[in-house]
């Protein structure tokens, strides 16, 4: 009788050291992006080539709890191996990842802009070289991660698009830590979703630009497995279609990862956030200004100069780079315009 009882608990243990966690949270708290600073978001790790090895970087596993972020580009592209953007390609990357507060109902958000994108929202696009394919990647975090494991993707973005061509601009797609996209590709992000329609297509202004529907946002959920807990952190990755990317911009309200979700994945269903119309003032200073204000980052479209009060140069700026200013007023000069600027 007593041997028993010690196999039925023994089989009770281990029914309970495979039992699944349900609708556990791996979102690190940096991609809580309501709660971020606006400004740049740091990438953390740029790789020469789409898909680095497992064990290139390291610190993807190490740093995934508090929010891991890589650039991945093309070899052509002169991508080198590291943790600071070393090329222009790499700079221009780096300046066009920005939490922007859009303010109302949509508040901050991730801003992913292509390097030609005119897109009143966020600072205006670095561009620099010629960008042929590569890709933003965004990590889980890793506690709590179990093997044999489900993972739904929630994304709820809108895209705004300078043209009519309305190509897909990502193929959002999710992998494990070692590479396995496991068939997880989901398709395109499609810019026309989120225009006004008129006569059955998209609606134009009077000058001919698409009207964008500032309120649109689509809510885009899917599942991934990951066979193995050594497959974590899981990774998110935006692989852009270059043509429409370049001209793009899309913005990110909620990013999350759901470890073993209940319930049906949503796809396609829409909600309304309605923007606040002084945030965009905040965020853009004129068609004709030579520079544009992300909280203490400046970027150039034309080049230019710092000054502090005191009249001393403290940053001199090439047309695309981004600079980074402390608290204080300065007066900054770039192009033909003279304008003062206040860092809080």
């Amino acid at each position: 009788m007593k041997k028993t009882l010690l196999f039925s608990a023994a089989m009770l243990l281990g029914a309970s050291a495979y039992a699944q966690t349900v609708d556990l949270d791996m979102t690190p708290t940096r991609f809580q992006f309501a709660n971020q600073e606006v400004g740049q978001v740091l990438i953390n790790y740029y790789n020469n080539g789409v898909n680095p090895a497992a064990s290139t970087p390291t610190e993807a596993t190490t740093m995934a709890d508090n929010g891991f972020v890589g650039c991945y580009v093309a070899p052509a592209d002169g991508v080198t191996n590291g943790t600071e953007p070393t090329t222009d390609m790499t700079r221009s990357l780096q300046a066009n990842i920005n939490i922007v507060d859009l303010g109302g109902q949509v508040g901050k958000v991730l801003c992913l802009k292509g390097p030609e994108s005119t897109s009143e929202y966020g600072p205006a696009a670095a561009n620099a070289g010629t960008l042929k394919f590569g890709e933003y990647s965004f990590y889980t975090k890793v506690t709590g991660a179990e093997r044999q494991a489900k993972v739904r993707t929630r994304l709820v973005y809108s895209i705004v698009s300078n043209t009519e061509s309305y190509d897909g601009v990502f193929e959002p797609s999710f992998s494990t830590f070692t590479n396995n996209d496991s068939g997880n590709q989901k398709g395109y992000f499609d810019p026309s979703l989120y225009y006004a329609e008129e006569d059955g297509g998209v609606a134009y202004d009077d000058e001919g630009n698409p009207i964008y529907d500032a309120t649109k946002w689509q809510v885009f959920e899917f599942d991934a497995s990951v066979g193995e807990v050594a497959g974590f952190p899981g990774r998110l990755r935006f692989h852009w279609v270059v043509g429409a990317y370049k001209t793009s911009c899309v913005l990110i309200k909620e990013m999350k990862f759901i470890l073993n979700p209940t319930g049906d994945p949503v796809q396609g269903e829409f909600v309304t956030y309605t923007p606040g119309t002084s945030a965009v003032k905040e965020l853009v200073l004129g068609e004709n200004r030579a520079f544009t204000v992300a909280g203490n980052q400046v970027t150039f479209s034309a080049a230019g100069n710092v000054y502090n009060i005191s009249g001393m140069q403290v940053a001199d700026a090439v047309a695309g780079e981004t600079v980074t200013l402390d608290r204080g007023i300065y007066v900054v000069k770039a192009g033909d315009k003279t304008e003062k600027l206040i860092v809080k």
